[in-house]
């Protein structure tokens, strides 16, 4: 698990970029990397869904498993990859 949001180029040093964030996943040696913190409340000037998609996105790019539940969804970490759709593409 690792942060994943409310970035902004004007405070770069308060969050990481989505990118960075899987940058951080791979260098800790992991296969599977989950983004937190995202999609709850906005102090950014991005869209609520911009960190999971650019995490996401990067994250597969770089051969990484994207384990994505819902906000506030508890999972089984045994189960853990039938939690990986862009469950928020659906929602308008």
């Amino acid at each position: 698990m690792t942060d994943c949001a409310q970035y902004d180029t004007r405070w770069p040093e308060v969050h990481m970029f989505p990118e960075e964030a899987v940058q951080a996943v791979q260098t800790l040696g992991a296969k599977t990397a989950m983004p937190v913190h995202w999609g709850a409340f906005a102090i950014a000037n991005h869209a609520w869904d911009d960190s999971a998609e650019r995490f996401t996105t990067a994250g597969e790019k770089n051969g990484l498993k994207i384990v994505t539940p819902q906000t506030g969804e508890t999972i089984s970490l045994k189960n853990a990859s039938s939690h990986m759709e862009r469950w928020w593409k659906d929602i308008p």
